[in-house]
């Protein structure tokens, strides 16, 4: 019996210093670390140039291809098909060696095609094609996110909506922030803490 007690009290003295001393590390706000954030959610066009989506001073490529037919929020999105395989692409420079940098994509696809990428200006330096969803919903939308942690240093990081192919896949709230280190993502209320 004792030896019983003793591995009782061994896995609770366990997960209270698991929940307990991760408490310096928790953050239940997302922007956290954020050093530069850039979303296109499709609505605007260039006041100049039509050809290209613009939001809070951020040029982003395929103006020509919002479209009305679906829509994760707002009235718009971009529509991707092999006539123009990539959209809403824009590109970040100055990013620092050792920060994180994480893009996510609204896609509405009948096909479950269409892809997230990301990629450096320079071959072999970073690249980066994500078409697995992480969120699905019952309306067909679906959440892609990339995560990518920045090793050496790069001159230009492109993010751009891919779908080479021939059946259209629209895209829509593409978001990108980069962090100064790894954020960690968790209400501060929901984490356990032991007086």
């Amino acid at each position: 019996m004792g030896h019983y007690f003793i591995k009782i009290i061994t896995i609770l003295l366990g997960v209270s210093l698991f929940y307990g001393c991760s408490n310096d590390r928790v953050s239940s706000d997302e922007n956290v670390g954020v050093i530069a954030e850039i979303n296109c959610d499709a609505e605007q066009l260039g006041s100049f140039n039509s050809d290209k989506f613009t939001n809070s001073g951020q040029d982003f490529t395929s103006g020509n291809m919002q479209s009305n037919a679906f829509a994760y929020s707002g009235e718009f999105s971009c529509e991707v098909n092999n006539n123009a395989p990539f959209g809403m692409a824009t590109h970040l420079e100055g990013i620092p060696v050792g920060s994180y940098v994480e893009v996510s994509v609204w896609r509405f696809s009948e096909s479950g095609k269409g892809a997230l990428h990301i990629s450096s200006d320079k071959v072999g330096d970073l690249y980066r094609l994500v078409n697995t969803p992480i969120i699905s919903q019952v309306s067909g939308w679906e959440k892609i996110v990339v995560n990518v942690y920045i090793s050496k240093e790069i001159d230009k990081l492109v993010v751009a909506c891919y779908n080479p192919n021939d059946s259209s896949v629209y895209f829509d709230d593409l978001h990108v922030k980069v962090f100064s280190e790894r954020p960690v993502y968790y209400p501060k209320e929901e984490a356990m803490s032991i007086q």
